[in-house]
């Protein structure tokens, strides 16, 4: 899942088109300015229907309208004849923006809002609703209230009462109904009226299957100064059809050292070892593959990715890293498998390519995954390396680093890994190594933050293997839910976890 910022264009298109709704339900009302998308190399196509209005223009790349302001890239108070001649001057100048350079490519014309002279206007102010885990938050200023997710639309007064309440409401209920999981607004109030300054919000691209026709085509801009490639668009939108995570940045695309790694924190940790070791010019690419994601949506994240690798030759060869940490429910042969499809779709243009693969993984049927890899690539006819948990990630970067025709040799040693856990206030416990350092026993015992069900009996099954006679598994700490107790299998016999609310 993704949750993507909207273009400024799209986001006031979107609050123009839907927000007056929900405003009339809880009497309210909003009044949205018009505003249209300037493309890059297209005419501007005049269609606001006002004659006697005046306009803004901005670049529209996700910038505060401060930092736009600052950089003297707002043009304000303008008629058809000065948006065309600011648009002109502007365009295909590299300009600098929060210390970022980059040449903007699309624009934005917003219509100035005629507020009642007859009225006293209200200083502006700025609302922000946000998802969190419990429901809605909604910020005024220092204010912050939580609707709850069960919270019906009838309730909702109740809950969002005191000042601006039905403008709150209005904006909750377009929140739900368009799935923007995060919306940041700006108004005046003129008289009744609130007046909309400037908006950015984000949609959740998993609900694109229920909320396109509202949302319409919209444009997520990249990072200004970085144009998205095709490869790193074709990955978002694979993102966003999946309740898991797929993300992909290409680095340099001459690069010798690439990566299909399962997990955000595992991806931290090639990479970072990548660069300590001094390879940081020929790391290709970041990204990371996580949440058990569907064997096809693995094989297209794969095939993407190998796509772009094998699209340059490299007489020296490249080095391949694939796997991860050890999975708490992610079936590794499952995903393995959809990387295994792509590997051999490419399977000609890896060799030629000189490539090598290394793969390190752990975690549920992580022995077939690992199996059916090295086969995969022996049928390919690539060199390949297999390690499952017992192995170290950073041995086998070095490993892969050493081993690579042209790469420095022999590589320096890293400090081996090492976790220092705080011992509780004037605790005696026994330890290894250096002080410090905690020793994990058969007695030792986890608190489980969140009623991870799923992971917690693959953690006992684990313990009956290892022929524990103590579950590691002490309490479950789950915010949102009620003080319980939750039934497991631990061996052939069933054990209640107490189940707390806090920590």
């Amino acid at each position: 899942m993704a949750a993507r910022e909207a273009s400024g264009h799209d986001s006031l298109r979107i609050l123009r088109e839907h927000l007056p709704e929900f405003a009339r339900k809880s009497q309210a009302t909003v009044i949205v300015p018009a505003s249209l998308a300037v493309r890059p190399g297209a005419p501007l196509e005049w269609s606001f229907a006002g004659k006697q209005s005046t306009y803004s223009v901005r670049p529209d790349h996700l910038h505060e309208l401060d930092a736009l302001a600052a950089a003297g890239l707002v043009g304000t108070k303008l008629d058809e004849s000065g948006v065309r001649a600011w648009l002109k001057s502007h365009e295909g100048k590299e300009v600098t923006i929060d210390g970022v350079t980059g040449v903007p490519t699309n624009f934005v014309v917003v219509e100035e809002l005629v507020h009642n002279t007859a009225s006293a206007l209200s200083s502006p102010f700025t609302l922000v609703v946000r998802s969190v885990r419990d429901g809605e938050e909604v910020s005024m200023g220092a204010e912050s209230q939580i609707v709850s997710l069960d919270c019906a639309e009838s309730d909702l007064s109740g809950q969002l009462c005191g000042k601006f309440s039905n403008l709150k409401i209005a904006v909750v209920l377009l929140c739900r109904d368009l799935h923007i999981t995060e919306l940041e607004c700006s108004f005046t109030l003129d008289g009744s009226r609130y007046m909309v300054s400037g908006v950015a919000l984000q949609l959740d691209e998993a609900a694109t299957y229920l909320c396109a026709n509202k949302w319409g085509s919209c444009r997520f801009p990249a990072a200004f100064g970085r144009l998205e490639l095709p490869e790193e668009a074709a990955i978002h939108e694979l993102d966003g059809r999946t309740g898991a995570s797929l993300k992909f940045t290409l680095l340099n695309r001459h690069g010798r050292v690439w990566t299909l790694i399962a997990g955000g924190g595992a991806s931290v940790v090639y990479a970072d070892t990548i660069c300590e070791y001094g390879f940081a010019k020929e790391l290709a690419n970041y990204g990371e593959y996580s949440g058990d994601p569907p064997e096809q949506f693995v094989y297209e994240y794969a095939k993407t990715i190998l796509g772009v690798m094998t699209s340059v030759p490299e007489p020296k060869g490249k080095i391949l890293l694939i796997g991860g940490g050890v999975a708490n429910f992610t079936d590794v042969a499952s995903t393995f498998k959809g990387i295994i499809k792509a590997l051999k779709q490419f399977g000609p243009a890896l060799k030629a390519c000189e490539t090598s693969v290394w793969v390190r993984r752990g975690g549920p049927n992580y022995s077939e995954g690992l199996t059916l890899m090295k086969r995969a690539c022996e049928d390919i006819g690539i060199p390949a390396k297999v390690y499952g948990p017992e192995a170290h990630l950073t041995s086998i970067v070095r490993d892969a680093l050493v081993s690579a025709p042209g790469m420095a040799k022999p590589l320096p040693e890293l400090p081996p890994p090492s976790v220092k856990l705080p011992l509780a206030g004037g605790t005696s416990q026994k330890t290894s190594g250096s002080g410090g350092i905690v020793k994990f026993e058969a007695s030792t015992q986890a608190i489980v933050y969140g009623l991870q069900t799923k992971a917690i009996q693959r953690m006992l099954d684990f313990d009956t293997l290892c022929s524990r006679r103590l579950p590691s598994v002490a309490a479950v700490v789950n915010p949102v839910g009620e003080a319980a107790f939750e039934k497991f299998m631990f061996g052939s016999s069933d054990v209640l976890v107490p189940v707390y609310t806090k920590l």
